[in-house]
């Protein structure tokens, strides 16, 4: 296992489809790199009052990942926002997260990290003060938070579906009590409204009781979003998110935004969140992330359980290196990875790194990746913390 250090980032975007497909052959058209992706879906609110009691919109997305050495970030973006023109209204998304480490397999193929320096444009000018609101839940519980996210000042979260896996696998046939599936939506806030979404979300979730599910903030180093949370007949030609940075543009900062801010108080009171539980906070935090070949999962999962892995979030992604154009390489269209996740003490995620490192040998596993981003904002269920469940 080659070690990366901390000079590498995660860049992922989130698009329409046939936006996808064109930043894909872009990526391997100009710098040669191949991506995971796999399909997701964002989330529209009805403004007529006669159609808030049905589910929302669900429009198709594709999300996009790929590591990349952190100087060539700038590179990764550009090309980018301009295969798939983010500059336009409700296009999609894209930010880059540090990675705290980085570690890659002997053959890991899927994401290419010894490419060299191949775009010293001007650094791309995007805003440095976003964080990315990871929420896993189940099923029935999504919809439910999605609205208290857009309620709260949010965009209308993108939703995919995932796996658990932890202590209920390995309970015989009381496995039946786990639910199959979950669901992580992510939703891009601005630093400073950030407590108030995360909080929202929280409480729609009663993310406090046990057994609910699970809701961390990853730090966002360079990203953009335009991402729509309502649908109604257009009057204007921008959304509120370009009026809103117009507005911090005109008045060179985003104070004049404090009376919008949800809290606890009065303000809280008048949007119907002042009974929002407190915040049990969980100390020293990181999101360790684990990509494998999908015939490798398996093995995987249980080498990281093993380690000290509380739990894991499975979802499976298709490598996509812009080859399927050519007709040689169909067979590479059914080439998938997992991404297996887990939220843990910083301390409890070198461990595993350091056990990965020496079993994944044993086992001949050397197709893949892991690294680690700092969670500094985490909600779950905390045993004992009385004050944090509900009354």
């Amino acid at each position: 296992m080659i070690k990366l250090g901390h000079a590498s980032s995660v860049v992922t975007a989130i698009l329409p489809g046939s936006s996808a497909h064109e930043a894909a052959n872009a990526l391997h058209d100009s710098l040669g790199l191949g991506v995971l992706s796999w399909g997701a879906r964002g989330t529209l609110l009805q403004d007529q009052w006669w159609k808030r009691w049905v589910p929302p919109i669900s429009p198709a997305k594709t999300v996009l990942q790929l590591l990349a050495p952190s100087h060539e970030v700038d590179a990764v973006e550009r090309t980018i926002i301009e295969a798939a023109n983010l500059d336009k209204q409700s296009t999609g998304a894209i930010y880059s997260t540090p990675c705290m480490e980085a570690y890659v397999g002997d053959d890991f193929k899927a994401w290419q990290v010894d490419w060299l320096d191949s775009n010293k444009d001007d650094p791309v000018k995007m805003p440095e003060n976003l964080m990315a609101i990871h929420c896993i839940v189940g099923h029935q519980d999504s919809e439910r938070i999605s609205k208290a996210a857009i309620h709260a000042g949010a965009h209308g979260p993108i939703v995919y579906y995932s796996e658990g896996r932890g202590l209920r696998d390995r309970l015989g046939w009381l496995r039946i009590t786990k639910e199959p599936e979950k669901e992580v939506l992510t939703v891009i806030v601005e630093e400073e409204d950030c407590d108030a979404v995360f909080d929202a979300m929280a409480d729609a979730g009663n993310l406090h009781l046990p057994g609910r599910g699970f809701m961390y903030v990853l730090p966002i180093s360079k990203g953009m979003y335009n991402l729509r949370n309502r649908t109604a007949a257009q009057q204007h030609n921008v959304s509120m998110q370009q009026i809103v940075n117009a507005i911090d543009h005109l008045a060179g900062h985003s104070h004049w935004r404090d009376d919008a801010v949800v809290d606890a108080g009065v303000r809280g009171r008048a949007t119907g969140l002042a009974n929002i539980s407190p915040v049990v906070p969980l100390n020293n935090q990181v999101c360790l992330s684990a990509i494998c070949h999908r015939e490798d999962a398996s093995a995987m999962m249980d080498l990281m359980l093993e380690a000290g892995a509380p739990g894991l979030n499975v979802n499976y992604a298709r490598y996509s290196d812009g080859m399927e154009k050519e007709a040689t390489s169909v067979t590479r269209l059914c080439e998938e990875y997992a991404n297996l996740r887990c939220i843990t003490h910083g301390s409890t995620a070198q461990e595993i790194c350091r056990l990965l490192d020496a079993a994944s040998s044993k086992r001949h596993i050397a197709d893949f990746c892991t690294y680690l981003v700092k969670a500094p904002r985490v909600a779950t269920y905390v045993p004992g913390k009385r004050d944090y469940r509900a009354a």
